[in-house]
């Protein structure tokens, strides 16, 4: 298979930066609104559902098997899935690839995940589609 039809992702640190920065602004910001021990007892939440969502699978491998028509290896499972794509949209410091199939959950490229020239390909296909 040639680069420009198989991608495979890395783990993205560039993600786990930015939710944490999220999580700060958001608990500076209650931390005004709110006393401080409901502040602390929110951030401990809130670190604890960062956690949960960072144990979902993640997609280690995507490869395009026809135009639309792409596969999907994920981390925690041998079994690969065959999906339709809708649209790959670029935002710069990621892509976003959305599914025909509404159960299917779409699927961030951080910028990160890729080589450098596979994130050029991946730019350049968002441009195409």
């Amino acid at each position: 298979m040639s680069m420009h039809q198989r991608y495979a992702l890395k783990p993205s640190r560039v993600a786990l930066g930015f939710q944490f920065f999220s999580l700060l602004c958001i608990t500076i910001l209650l931390s005004f609104l709110l006393n401080i021990w409901l502040c602390i007892l929110l951030l401990g939440l809130a670190l604890l559902i960062l956690k949960l969502f960072r144990k979902q699978s993640t997609v280690i491998c995507l490869e395009q098997l026809d135009h639309d028509m792409w596969s999907l290896q994920q981390a925690d499972c041998r079994v690969i899935q065959q999906v339709k794509v809708k649209k790959i949209l670029n935002h710069s410091l990621y892509i976003v690839i959305t599914f025909q199939n509404k159960e299917d959950p779409n699927l961030i490229i951080w910028c990160d995940q890729l080589s450098k020239q596979q994130w050029k390909s991946m730019q350049t296909r968002a441009r195409l589609n």
